[in-house]
């Protein structure tokens, strides 16, 4: 990591502070957006008072205004949409409630564009 080798985004002073761990919790746990190498999980869990809620985020590189559209049980995505492109999702497991989805960040990729992109995330 210290060459430069090993991409690296934070650090443990960053996630281990009141404020990473504010936007940790904003992040993954309210937006539901977790970002991995190969992959972006999306699980959020959102009060059907706040449908309509607009985030901006960086995604693959690209602003991206993420808008929820929040229905009854305000968790379990059921569609994803991309600058009106539907991404394909694989479903997640979760004995308690419907649960998240993973998408390939290739995917993601290939419909992000110049500009600010929108991702629908549709929930049940």
């Amino acid at each position: 990591m210290r060459a430069g080798r090993v991409p690296l985004e934070g650090g443990w002073r960053v996630y281990s502070s009141g404020a990473g761990i504010a936007v940790r919790l904003l992040h993954h746990c309210f937006l539901g957006l977790r970002r991995g190498r190969t992959t972006l999980g999306v699980d959020p869990v959102v009060p059907k008072a706040l449908d309509g809620l607009c985030a901006d985020v960086e995604l693959g590189g690209h602003p991206v205004r993420v808008r929820y559209r929040v229905a009854a049980k305000g968790c379990g995505p059921r569609a994803l949409t991309l600058n009106g492109h539907s991404l394909t999702m694989t479903r997640e497991a979760n004995p308690y409630r419907t649960a998240g989805v993973t998408i390939p960040m290739t995917a993601l990729r290939e419909h992000l564009g110049d500009g600010v992109n929108e991702l629908v995330v549709d929930l049940g």
